[in-house]
């Protein structure tokens, strides 16, 4: 492997996601009857064209590697300015119209928002924006208590300035300043 190391972090702004461009997915079934992926993908596109008004791609693997059973659903919500991804696990018991309705479920919460960046990718950002040189800038639909965790731990061993707009559980806005 050959790695081209980066020197300096750059700042980065994620505050507009832009015009959603597209919708496009997986469904996935490992050790399944192939109607369990057809149903988890029938479902989610007809939930989508319905509420989303919109069409959508989902691709099916029916043979995922795995020496057990199960399914999965995923969805990448296309923008202008970023991509957001949204999933759910089959269970035993659990119909592939519900795994598709809790992916649906998520895409729809995501749409319905003004953040940019995903609740489970923001807290995961903090870190890199806190060592980049500069101001980095982020919108989350929810500001979540990792996130908070992480800019507290971040705040005990950086010196940096950080803005935060929003409460627990709602949206938000992350502004972090380094020098």
């Amino acid at each position: 492997m050959r790695t081209n190391p980066v020197h300096e972090l750059k700042p980065l702004s994620l505050v507009n996601r832009g015009p959603l461009r597209k919708v496009r997915g997986l469904s996935a079934i490992s050790n399944l009857p192939r109607h369990v992926a057809e149903r988890q993908k029938d479902h989610a596109l007809k939930r989508i064209q319905k509420e989303l008004k919109m069409d959508a791609e989902i691709d099916i693997l029916y043979d995922a590697p795995s020496n057990g059973q199960g399914s999965f659903l995923f969805l990448l919500a296309e923008y202008g300015g970023t991509l957001a991804g949204f999933s759910s696990l089959g269970a035993r018991g659990k119909p592939a119209e519900k795994v598709a309705d809790e992916a649906v479920d998520s895409l729809n919460d995501y749409v319905g928002s003004d953040g940019c960046v995903d609740p489970y990718l923001a807290d995961q950002l903090t870190a890199f924006m806190a060592l980049a040189k500069g101001n980095s800038s982020f919108t989350t639909p929810q500001m979540t208590d990792h996130l908070f965790t992480n800019l507290w731990v971040i705040e005990q061993f950086l010196n940096i300035e950080i803005y935060r707009e929003g409460e627990r559980g709602r949206g938000g806005r992350i502004e972090i300043s380094s020098d």
